[in-house]
């Protein structure tokens, strides 16, 4: 079923509605545009804000780590600890004071680093090189946590261990207890390049990431670092099962959107560009964003509510003033319409619709008072129509049938033909298509090519009645051959080249020219006659002139006047004329077909 709008019968009603209705679109689609470009703002920015952050985040943990970098090539390049090296390499062992003096070098670079929290050399077959570090309960951080094996397969020169308790033994890699990352680095002999044995870093984890640790929890709700096997390595609060799951959220969707809980975060993760197997992850509530924008959209849509009523208001306010008086009006005319003369109507404005009231009561004024005189007059009326129609029936009784012209001329032609007289035929058709066109009624405009056709009739009669040499010439435009004239109006103009142009010269030439310019038409009649003076051209035009008047009685005064009332005076003739050499009639016309 098709909904119908009601039908609101009062205008001031109407208006206010309606002028309403744009005001609310319009508000809406300003305060979605504000509320969408503030909102894309806000995003914008605060992405701006916390990816700086993050940079100076990964990059405070880069210069950390390449920090811990530059410490193994400082150990590898000692000449002291690389001979050494080399020595427990050849030998399979060191004797006690080489043990102790291998000791002492490794601890001074560990007091050199306060993230350090011990520094040690491991032979090629895993044995522990430091004496305090090489009893069994310190051997599994080799032997257990497979990290030496992976660092082999990796082929790289150093890597970090998942936090573990060493010294301790904790084989739980998940547990809090796990305070020490590892960094396990290979060592070589810096002449030969030969791998000879590793190092093992063991550092503090709160003393990697005590840089940044006040900035994580400052910008991001939750965050983290996690390692290639997608274990945390750090996690910047106390909120493990949160940051767990966040991680497992985060390896699952790769969105920057994702939820936790049931909420909405906005997730950021950049990798360490020293150690790409480190990535950091930080998650930030977007309800918290959501709630201001909301506010916004609150705040805004209240305003805007408040401007509605107003306008709402004002609108029925002054749609109150304009329709009140034409509500007077409506009444008035209706009273009128039934029979009623209205009272004349009081308006207190000075606009418009004061000058309606007015012309409203000058109107039922004066049809008060022709009311009255047509009544006076009827009588008399009536005895005028009586008197008119009578003379329409005498005139129409002494009229002669068209068609019984046509058909004697006709009858006139079929003989003219039969004894062979082809001169006097075609004069007959000329002369009948000339007169059919010329008495038809009902027809008031026809086309360029019929009035050329019906001038051809009109030169082929008057060569028989002046027998002189007329060369008559027509030049159409092929697009305007249909092109709509009024019927006959260029026979008077022909007539009159005939008559003042080409008899007194005993011969000549007549041309007409039809075409479009600038979306109207232009007639040109020219012709190479006698010409005229400019006192003879005013006499024609005037009508003063016994040869003045053509076949239907219409000379140039008459056609200047069917211009002006079918088109204005604007496609009046012009005439140019010159004694001996000619005249020249134009005219123009809007082009219709």
């Amino acid at each position: 079923m098709r909904f119908v709008f009601p039908k609101i019968k009062h205008l001031n009603m109407r208006m206010t509605i309606y002028f309403s209705l744009v005001m609310v679109a319009a508000l809406i689609i300003i305060v979605i545009t504000i509320s969408q470009t503030f909102s894309d703002k806000l995003l914008s920015e605060m992405n701006v804000v916390i990816n700086q952050k993050l940079n100076l985040i990964t990059s405070t943990l880069n210069n950390t780590l390449k920090d811990i970098k530059e410490l193994q090539f400082s150990v590898i390049n000692d000449k002291n600890i690389n001979s050494l090296m080399m020595l427990q390499n050849e030998n399979g062992n060191l004797d006690q004071k080489s043990s102790q003096e291998l000791q002492q070098d490794f601890s001074y670079y560990k007091r050199r680093n306060t993230n350090v929290s011990s520094i040690f050399a491991i032979s090629n077959n895993g044995e522990i090189l430091d004496p305090f570090y090489s009893v069994s309960a310190f051997k599994w951080i080799v032997n257990y946590s497979g990290s030496i094996d992976t660092l082999k397969k990796s082929k790289s020169l150093g890597m970090f261990s998942s936090p573990n308790s060493f010294p301790l033994t904790n084989p739980n890699p998940n547990s809090f207890d796990n305070y020490n990352i590892t960094y396990y680095g290979q060592y070589y002999d810096f002449k030969s390049y030969n791998y000879i044995g590793y190092i093992a870093i063991n550092l503090k984890k709160n003393s990697i990431f005590s840089d940044i640790n006040s900035l994580c929890k400052e910008t991001f709700d939750f965050s983290c670092f996690i390692d290639e096997k997608n274990e945390i390595v750090h996690i910047f609060g106390d909120n493990y099962s949160k940051s767990f799951l966040l991680t497992q959220e985060f390896l699952k969707s790769k969105k920057q959107v994702i939820k936790v809980d049931g909420n909405d975060y906005l997730l950021y993760s950049q990798t360490i560009k020293n150690y790409p197997s480190w990535t950091f992850i930080g998650l930030v509530n977007y309800q918290q964003i959501t709630s201001k924008i909301f506010n916004i959209y609150k705040t805004v849509f209240l305003v805007s509510i408040a401007v509605l009523l107003l306008i709402i208001f004002l609108s029925f306010y002054i749609a109150s003033k304009v329709t009140n008086p034409i509500r007077k009006l409506s009444k008035s005319m209706d009273l009128l319409g039934k029979g009623t003369w209205p009272k004349e109507i009081e308006c207190r404005t000075e606009d418009e619709i004061k000058e309606l009231i007015n012309g409203f009561n000058n109107l039922v004024l004066n049809i008060k008072n022709l009311t009255e005189k047509i009544s006076e007059e009827q009588e008399s009326k009536k005895i005028i129509e009586l008197s008119i129609l009578k003379f329409h029936l005498d005139l129409l009784q002494s009229q002669i049938n068209p068609h019984f012209i046509h058909n004697t001329l006709n009858t006139m032609k079929y003989m003219a033909k039969k004894i062979g007289a082809i001169e006097l035929e075609e004069t007959i058709t000329s002369f009948n298509a000339l007169l059919r066109a010329s008495i038809s009624q009902n027809v008031s405009f026809i086309t360029a090519i019929e009035e050329i056709n019906n001038l051809n009739h009109y030169i082929n009669i008057q060569k028989r009645r002046y027998d002189i040499f007329i060369d008559f010439t027509c030049e159409v435009d092929p697009e305007v051959r249909c092109a709509l004239l009024p019927k006959l109006i260029l026979q008077p103009l022909v007539e009159n080249a005939l008559f003042h142009g080409i008899v007194p010269k005993r011969g000549g030439l007549i041309k007409v020219s039809i075409y479009k310019e600038n979306g109207e038409l232009h007639i040109i009649v020219e012709d190479n006659g006698a010409g005229m003076k400019e006192d003879e051209m005013k006499l024609i035009l005037e009508g003063l002139t016994p040869n003045s008047k053509g076949f239907n009685s219409m000379g140039l005064s008459n056609v200047n006047e069917r211009l002006s009332l079918y088109y204005s005076a604007q496609s009046k003739l012009e005439i140019i004329s010159t004694p001996d050499c000619g005249t020249k009639i134009c005219f123009h016309i809007p082009l219709s077909f």
